[in-house]
């Protein structure tokens, strides 16, 4: 797995890219929607920076990047994310031809990994109601080779196309006929695969096109109006999918490049990727807002996307980490522009440097806490008796219920810092750093405003006894929380569900893959918690 390293560039970093969104429509499970989604552009989302599993390779499944999958796209909601953006590069391992590329340089097929990650991301993103952003090229690490490109035999199947990049410079690429011709056919390709799936939201065809070597080229403009257009006329289902160049760093020439071949007007939004200095507040305010003032005016009229977005330094304090976040929610609900943080993974307990870190898991999540969690836990730090309907007697019953803090110094780092319940003296540990209670996106003072962002998410724990394989949830609705208790069976019973595959994920990831022996759960029982306004 791998963190993306940043293009630079003297003038003001900006990229365009499309990004997705959808309606959500439930607050506690999200696995079976059924309806198309609805994309738009101005919403807030996250970059999938977890590279996925390939399926086809060793130690790889479906089943597991199922869940993967599953817990990514949790992760995203439970903060707000209804969009996400990937890369077809972003996979662990590699392609069957050895690099990050999807494509077979020697015989122009796409993997068929390709089409199995692509399944199961898609089909995912669906049941979680939250739209996809494919970008089919990467060349901020991708070039093409420096040999012949008179067709699929002429690629060298050199790592990553690295060859035009560093070698000739990016531009040669949308020089050469015969290649963009190659290009355009390998991208309907892969574009027809995603025609099916009704979470596609948007295509990218390049992520950060050279701004020196490509973009202020009308030949990679031409190449743009040609490649969209040959993708809208494949498949009927692909006429009304947005598709952006992926153009990155504005300026003039740039502009006039896009306006004489026509394709600025067919760009369906702007987007920019800022990586400022959060380590000085004044500093950064400034910047964005001359990022900001500067694209507009460049191209006014379009919607503005920060797609990618984070620190360009290191962020070793949680203070500063803070701001980060503070400062995004902010620049997408006070701006009126599309946010997508990059980006939603973090690598573990043991991760210091927290610049691309937006997960409410990591070691710096309660960043997120004011904006999509109620502090209520206080309410509970003490024993509460609740009165639960028990679903196998259909009685009532007492069940007590308290909630802690798991020490930040447990021996157990995976789970130090993380919050748990108490029911009836056994332990339930949670998954999120940044509380138990989460809630609709709303700014201090301001409780009931949902903003532009999806629903809250259930929070979910497992008891620490694995003999036991039980596990809670507690959900938000309507203004109130509810409790529900499950036991994991290998079978379905009466009243049984399929265990959640996001949760059957965060399992996986702390080391519990006890808790993957079944794959249903039946509630036992469910109650509403008491609480009072803070």
């Amino acid at each position: 797995m791998h963190r993306k390293g940043l293009s630079k560039h003297n003038r003001r970093s900006i990229c365009l890219l499309m990004l997705a969104c959808l309606l959500s429509t439930s607050a506690t499970q999200a696995e079976n929607n059924e309806q198309s989604l609805k994309f738009f552009p101005l919403s807030y989302g996250y970059n999938l920076t977890e590279s996925l599993l390939n399926p086809l390779q060793t130690n790889g499944s479906r089943e597991r990047l199922r869940r993967q999958v599953a817990r990514a796209l949790y992760d995203v909601k439970m903060t707000g994310g209804q969009t996400v953006r990937w890369m077809a590069t972003d996979i662990w391992r590699s392609y069957n031809n050895n690099t990050d590329d999807p494509e077979d340089q020697q015989t122009g097929e796409l993997d068929p990994a390709w089409f199995e990650i692509v399944h199961v991301l898609m089909e995912q993103a669906q049941q979680s109601n939250v739209s996809v952003v494919v970008v089919l090229s990467d060349l901020a690490r991708v070039g093409v080779s420096t040999e012949s490109a008179s067709g699929p035999g002429g690629f060298s199947g050199k790592s990553q196309y690295y060859g035009w990049r560093y070698e000739q410079g990016e531009g040669k690429v949308f020089d050469d006929q015969n290649l963009r011709e190659h290009l355009k056919v390998r991208m309907v390709k892969m574009a027809k695969s995603l025609a099916q799936y009704p979470a596609l939201g948007a295509i990218e065809l390049y992520n950060e096109p050279s701004f020196k070597d490509a973009t202020h080229n009308t030949r990679f403009w031409t190449s743009v109006n040609e490649t969209r257009a040959a993708i809208q006329q494949a498949d009927a289902r692909l006429a009304s999918i947005p598709i952006v160049s992926g153009n990155c760093w504005w300026d003039r020439g740039v502009v006039e490049a896009a306006q004489q071949t026509g394709a600025l007007a067919k760009e369906p939004f702007i987007t920019v990727h800022d990586y400022s200095d959060y380590g000085d507040e004044r500093a950064l305010n400034n910047s964005v807002k001359d990022l900001l003032t500067y694209v507009r005016k460049l191209v006014p009229g379009k919607p503005l996307v920060f797609a990618e977005a984070g620190s360009k330094n290191a962020v070793t304090d949680s203070g500063v980490h803070r701001f980060m976040v503070r400062t995004l929610l902010g620049l997408h609900t006070e701006q009126g522009v599309g946010v997508w943080p990059w980006g939603i993974w973090f690598s573990g307990p043991n991760e210091t440097d927290y610049k691309w870190d937006f997960n409410h898991r990591s070691m710096v999540g309660d960043a997120f806490r004011t904006f999509f969690f109620a502090d209520l836990e206080r309410q509970y730090a003490t024993p509460v008796k609740l009165t639960v309907l028990d679903m196998r007697s259909k009685q009532t019953k007492p069940v007590e219920l308290a909630i802690q803090s798991i020490t930040a110094h447990d021996s157990d780092a995976y789970i130090a810092g993380k919050w748990a319940l108490s029911i009836n003296g056994e332990r339930f540990v949670g998954f999120s750093r940044a509380g138990v209670f989460s809630k609709p996106y709303a700014v201090p003072g301001n409780i009931g405003h949902i903003g532009h962002f999806g629903p809250p998410q259930p929070t979910f724990f497992i008891s620490d006894r694995k003999e036991q394989k039980r596990w809670a949830e507690i959900s938000y609705s309507s203004g109130s929380w509810s409790i529900k208790v499950f036991s994991v069976a290998a079978t379905p019973g009466d009243g049984s569900i399929v265990t959640p595959d996001s949760l059957a994920g965060l399992a996986e990831e702390i080391k519990r893959s006890d808790f993957l022996g079944g794959g249903y759960s039946i509630l036992e029982f469910e109650a509403k918690l008491p609480f009072t306004e803070p």
